[in-house]
């Protein structure tokens, strides 16, 4: 294995290199992970990791894309958004296979967060459907000076 790092003012590039033994006892290239991450202009944290392998010619190509942003929005909640790509068997394109939504919030008029979670899956027609959803809050009371308890309830 190898890798290095490459960071610029709101940018971090990641390369890793990884490598297998042979038959014959050499080393040959297996796979390549390319990651970058940067942060846009409202603070938003974006990552796009790519991994490569080589094809029967020894070029090399994605075989799977993730890509994962968190933002924050006007309200001070947060959203999360994670897609997995992999090449598609009928075209050789990058489509999305699955998505994974996370939705942080802060309820009003009072402590505590609601989360709610929902994973979406290709189906057998190609399409994106829904496959899990999950919802849970988590309520604050005050139980005394400076104190307060939460109370986690899944949906």
């Amino acid at each position: 294995r190898s890798a290095t790092i490459q960071e610029k003012e709101r940018e971090t590039v990641q390369q890793e290199t990884i490598y297998e033994k042979t038959a014959f006892g050499e080393l040959a290239l297996r796979s390549q992970v390319s990651s970058i991450q940067w942060t846009d202009e409202d603070g938003g944290i974006h990552r796009t990791i790519d991994t490569y392998q080589p094809d029967s010619r020894g070029r090399m190509n994605v075989v799977e894309r993730i890509e994962l942003s968190e933002v924050t929005l006007r309200d001070g909640s947060k959203q999360t958004v994670q897609e997995l790509q992999t090449r598609s068997a009928a075209n050789g394109s990058l489509q999305v296979v699955e998505r994974i939504a996370q939705d942080l919030s802060k309820p009003r008029g009072g402590g505590g967060s609601a989360e709610e979670i929902r994973v979406e899956r290709r189906d057998v027609y190609g399409k994106l459907s829904p496959a899990e959803e999950f919802r849970r809050t988590q309520t604050e009371k005050e139980t005394g000076p400076g104190k307060k308890s939460f109370t986690s309830t899944p949906n």
